[in-house]
């Protein structure tokens, strides 16, 4: 943990002195382990912003995500699904995860993502309770529906149960 939070300062400190990404929060960061770099998400009311960076904290490159097709299929849990890891992730993109999640639990196709990042949330003991109590918000329990939709289905690859 504590060098997940090395990592984010060392970022808010790099984003801090580059005026296009001054004061933007950050939603995640993940790690591609193939590439050897950080890609992070940044936001504010303006917008939100893709960078990719060295361990180093170098920036390699950064784009603009468009607030209108931002697609937790696409932009996050497709990222887990080829491998990404998570290394950050705020409680207010943890909610918004959640909400979603409970949204297009359905309709996703490949699950591969999901999984990892209820995996995460395992490991990093993220739950619904501890993002209610973190932004004082009710957040709904996907482990629930989870594992309520895999009662009599073949086990999955991933272990998400509590």
């Amino acid at each position: 943990m504590k060098n997940d939070i090395d990592k984010v300062e060392a970022m808010r400190k790099y984003l801090d002195n580059r005026n296009e990404f001054y004061d933007m929060d950050i939603n995640y960061i993940l790690y591609d382990n193939s590439k050897k770099e950080f890609q992070a998400l940044l936001n504010d009311n303006e917008g939100a912003i893709e960078v990719h960076f060295t361990p180093n904290m170098e920036l390699l490159d950064y784009e603009s995500v468009d607030g209108w097709e931002y697609n937790y299929d696409y932009y996050f849990l497709d990222k887990l699904s080829e491998g990404l890891e998570i290394s950050y992730m705020s409680f207010n993109t943890h909610y918004t995860m959640w909400s979603a999640i409970k949204e297009i639990y359905k309709d996703l196709e490949d699950k591969t993502g999901l999984y990892a990042y209820m995996k995460y949330c395992k490991e990093k003991n993220i739950t619904s309770e501890l993002i209610d109590e973190k932004l004082n918000i009710r957040t709904p329990n996907i482990y629930d529906l989870i594992i309520n939709k895999q009662k009599n289905k073949k086990p999955i690859e991933c272990d998400y149960e509590r």
